[in-house]
């Protein structure tokens, strides 16, 4: 009976280390799919420490082109406000300029009727000097005439008054 207790016993025991180097191997297939897994896992963590230092990389590298551009659209803000200021001050200078041609432009006007006038006045006084001229002109050669009249007369009166004498 003890020998049968013990074989018993041998059997159940080499059943249970039965079981248990199953259980070990199941254990053993488990740890080796958990290093694969774990592997698989280390190699997935580093490409995505990868991933996440280039992808750090590119945020500095935009943040970087961000800020130059941010400082070129400051330079361009500024530069359209100085060609804003420059634009207003040459609107004004040409509104001025147009306020100024509009005053010229009257005063020509202005001027070319002064003008038209003093050429009317100039025609009026040449038309009336030459009207004197003539006049002039006449009343020399009707001077003339007068005087030829008193020599002719004074001859007249002289020759009268030797015969009057002579009477």
């Amino acid at each position: 009976v003890k020998q049968q207790h013990l074989e018993q016993q041998i059997a159940e025991r080499q059943s249970e280390l039965s079981r248990k180097e199953g259980s070990i191997i199941e254990l053993k297939q488990m740890k080796e799919s958990l290093e694969r897994e774990l592997a698989a896992q280390e190699r997935d963590i580093a490409d995505k420490d990868g991933s996440i230092a280039i992808l750090q990389a590119k945020q500095e590298q935009l943040q970087q082109q961000v800020a130059d551009q941010q400082s070129d659209i400051d330079s361009k803000e500024s530069t359209v406000t100085d060609l804003m200021a420059k634009q207003q001050h040459l609107e004004q200078q040409i509104a001025e300029q147009q306020s100024e041609l509009s005053r010229k432009a009257g005063s020509i006007a202005e001027l070319r009727e002064v003008k038209g006038s003093l050429e009317q006045q100039l025609a009026a006084q040449e038309w009336e000097i030459a009207d004197k001229d003539g006049s002039i002109g006449a009343l020399e050669a009707r001077q003339e005439q007068l005087m030829q009249q008193v020599a002719d007369q004074q001859f007249d009166l002289s020759g009268k008054e030797g015969i009057v004498t002579d009477l």
